[in-house]
């Protein structure tokens, strides 16, 4: 869900909306059958000028549009309107409002049913009309398949980039299969960020962040996001592996999303179990983070989970940084319930406190009584085994008191 920066009543938000997806029939012996058509859009928008009090709601119908399906998984945010003299976009401003940008996955029925694109569309009018989908992905590459999408927008005037949008994704290559990561053949998968300098009207060519080696000693990558500082840094941050172990790893730009820095690490982590001990549904530990518009201070929190003898529980981590991820701050544990039968996803930063000060550290297991209290230590320099460097450490850390779910609750969301 995204708050528009210029009236805080109005809130869009978007959902796999399968409500035009032809009718379930009865399938001979067994369980109805659901199919999908390739031509039908799934991507809904839901929106509110009235602080959520009502919500409306409609499909965006790209396939009548450019040929192309809107497919879900959306994402969505604002940012300044273009001002354009001549023609040509010149410069942002909140004068007249802000753009809403809406992307989501595009399938194009001609590669089939195992291909992707990644389109976004906008909105001037505060999500009541969209434009036409601009493709943000390679268009015609059949053994593709993007997902994973973020988008993001920098609203910060203060930036040098203001105005910028950006869409990160994990690129599954050369896979017409689709057995991404589900078969003892993995196909690569690199985090990419493509960028947009006119407001969405067109997307430059993407750039990649990580390797895109995805076997059992490597691992692939997932669940990027995307955030910008005060002065106008890119941040990525997603869920990858480094050293054989799990991590929250990161790339940052300094001249709006043209190059960016080799990944660094943000932390180690214990995945949670998927699907969830107990549940059938699908869980993933990927990171959610946030930048203070006014210090630059970055948050990303990530679900982790503390395996015991017969049973285990899920914590909230919290890291922090100070100096635009040039050198670990903190990790602060925020206690969910132990022995967890269900646990709600990772709030954004804005919701935690900002006072970590510890660095990124590894935890270890908790006895089961402690209510989850995580026992820390801090991590040595590390260089990956994939060669994607991983910064220094910084030594200095305390270890934070258990906190209870209840503190999670929140003043402001973006």
């Amino acid at each position: 869900m995204a708050v528009n920066p210029t009236d805080p009543n109005n809130l869009i938000t978007g959902a796999n909306d399968e409500i035009e997806e032809p009718d379930c029939t009865p399938s001979s012996g067994g369980s109805s059958s659901c199919p999908f058509s390739p031509t039908v859009d799934t991507s809904g928008v839901y929106w509110s000028t009235d602080g959520g009090v009502t919500w409306n709601h409609q499909i965006l119908h790209w396939f009548s549009l450019v040929g192309l399906t809107s497919d879900g998984d959306p994402a969505v945010a604002f940012g300044p309107k273009p001002v354009v003299v001549n023609g040509k976009v010149a410069g942002f401003s909140y004068a007249n409002g802000a753009r809403a940008y809406f992307g989501s996955l595009a399938g194009n029925p001609s590669f089939g049913a195992a291909q992707e694109l990644i389109a976004v569309a906008f909105s001037d009018d505060k999500g009541a009309t969209w434009s036409t989908p601009v493709v943000a992905t390679n268009k015609d590459n059949p053994v593709e398949f993007n997902d994973k999408i973020a988008v993001w927008a920098d609203s910060n005037p203060s930036s040098p980039f203001f105005g910028n949008v950006y869409v990160s994704w994990t690129l599954f290559k050369g896979n017409p299969t689709l057995n991404f990561g589900e078969s003892p053949t993995f196909s690569p998968e690199p985090i990419v960020i493509a960028r947009s300098t006119d407001g969405g009207q067109t997307f430059q060519p993407s750039v990649k962040l990580s390797n895109s080696a995805n076997n059992g000693a490597v691992g692939g990558r997932q669940g990027s996001i995307t955030r910008t500082g005060p002065d106008g840094t890119v941040y990525v941050f997603w869920d990858g592996a480094t050293n054989m172990q799990s991590a929250v790893l990161a790339a940052q730009s300094l001249d709006g999303g043209v190059s960016f820095s080799k990944p660094f690490l943000v932390s180690f982590k214990s995945d949670v179990p998927s699907p969830f001990p107990g549940a059938r549904f699908r869980v993933n530990s990927f990171p959610s983070a946030d930048v203070d518009q006014n210090s630059g201070k970055i948050f990303v929190v990530w679900a982790d989970y503390t395996f015991g003898a017969t049973s285990g529980h899920g914590v909230v981590k919290l890291a922090t940084s100070t100096d635009r991820g040039n050198s670990s701050s903190g990790l602060q544990s925020r206690l969910a319930q132990p022995h967890l039968t269900l646990m709600a996803p990772p709030p954004t930063a804005s919701d935690l406190s900002s006072s970590a000060t510890i660095s990124v550290l590894q935890p270890a297991v908790s006895p089961h009584g402690s209510r989850g209290q995580i026992l820390e230590t801090p991590l040595p320099a590390q260089r990956s085994t994939d060669s994607e460097p991983v910064h220094q450490q910084s030594p200095t850390y305390t270890t934070p008191a258990p906190q209870t779910s209840a503190t999670l609750t929140s003043s402001s969301h973006r």
